[in-house]
């Protein structure tokens, strides 16, 4: 359940929809503290998966959200503190990333906001990026049948 000071806060209304509602199905992942009360404040202490949140890619397809906007908004989440990544899961060993939810969002605008940024899930040198051989900023151009070059144009 969201708190209305999240609810209440302006990162929280700045959120596209598709945004409000990947935010709203990390919340309702979440176990809690049977001694809790429903309708009190949520407590990061009070989260009991905390650190083992799931919400793989595929969940995410399923309700119509591509591969893009789910990663952005992972990207943004933990960016502007409403989620931080416990741990990076794996494509090519087939194992999911793990979640914390995080109040860091309170502090977003104050000095001693604790910036993170979103690791990259893929190793070093795979995806589009400059100097892979894929990337369309650079060119390959073939000299002769045995010989190639890659040229990189971004410059």
């Amino acid at each position: 359940m969201l708190h209305s000071e999240l609810i209440e806060s302006k990162l929280f209304q700045g959120l596209s929809r598709k945004e409000m509602w990947v935010l709203i199905r990390f919340y309702q992942k979440i176990r809690r503290n049977p001694r809790m009360k429903m309708k009190a404040e949520l407590r990061i202490s009070d989260i009991l998966n905390n650190g083992q949140i799931v919400f793989t890619y595929a969940e995410a397809k399923e309700y119509g959200i591509s591969e893009s906007t789910f990663a952005r908004t992972l990207k943004k989440f933990v960016e502007l503190g409403f989620i931080d990544v416990a741990t990076q899961g794996n494509t090519f060993t087939d194992t999911p990333s793990y979640y914390s939810i995080s109040d860091r969002w309170k502090k977003y605008d104050q000095p001693d906001f604790k910036k993170i940024k979103k690791k990259r899930a893929l190793p070093p040198g795979l995806g589009f990026q400059k100097g892979n051989q894929h990337n369309p900023k650079t060119k390959a151009t073939v000299t002769d049948d045995s010989e190639a070059t890659v040229t990189d144009d971004s410059n």
